[in-house]
């Protein structure tokens, strides 16, 4: 799992054709560049337009080599019905983006898990973004009895197919319902979000993401705290 940073004033062009990886061309001034500003290895949100109607946002992972590339781990919404741009010639603009949806403000941290989580103290302000592509996953929150009232949680299911259940421990309750075989909330539709809080009795909602039938449709929020 890549670092996931993000930064202001990143411009690149790149003249990358077909759906492969991205070769980065070097910084629009006065921005900077990505391997810059962010560094090798690293992973973010980046939107990728032609200047004519086309464009591609996507999770990528950059590398400092010669040139500098970037990978399309993921794309999150685009202009060929959400599936990766097969590029014709001509020079496209790369910028670091922040998706509506994933409302950076809340989070200190974002990060993407190919894998069951349980949440522990740590994870206090962070979004796990979990990848169903391959199997389902399970998203744990911590028995409440060891928690500070306040303390959130966030999860969003990423990846088609599959699901993420939503699991309380000791047989917390969310919103005062009981779970059912310790799952409280079923994330089915990609890019669907859930945010909870302990208010010293049980879990809140306080925020949830619903994606429209399509991912060039967007999003519907609503966060509640």
């Amino acid at each position: 799992m890549a670092d996931m940073v993000l930064e202001d004033l990143v411009i690149e062009t790149t003249e990358t054709t077909g759906a492969g990886t991205y070769d980065l061309g070097g910084p629009v001034e006065p921005y900077r560049g990505i391997v810059a500003a962010i560094g090798d290895g690293k992973q973010a949100p980046f939107l990728v337009t032609d200047g004519v109607g086309g464009m591609e946002a996507l999770m990528g992972t950059v590398t400092d080599a010669a040139p500098d590339t970037l990978s399309r781990d993921i794309i999150l919404w685009s202009t060929n019905a959400g599936a990766a741009v097969s590029w014709g010639t001509g020079i496209k603009h790369v910028r670091l983006y922040w998706p509506a949806y994933l409302h950076a403000a809340r989070y200190r941290d974002v990060r993407t898990l190919a894998a069951n989580k349980a949440v522990a103290m740590a994870d206090q302000g962070v979004l796990y973004l979990l990848d169903a592509a391959a199997a389902d996953r399970a998203f744990t929150l911590p028995a409440g009895s060891g928690l500070p009232p306040g303390f959130t949680a966030a999860c969003m299911k990423i990846g088609s197919g599959n699901k993420v259940e939503v699991k309380t421990t000791g047989g917390d309750t969310l919103n005062g319902i009981a779970p059912i075989s310790n799952v409280v909330w079923t994330l089915r539709q990609t890019y669907e979000q859930i945010d909870v809080a302990w208010d010293g009795s049980g879990w809140k909602l306080i925020g949830q993401v619903v994606p429209h039938i399509t991912p060039t449709q967007g999003f519907a929020s609503a966060f509640y705290a």
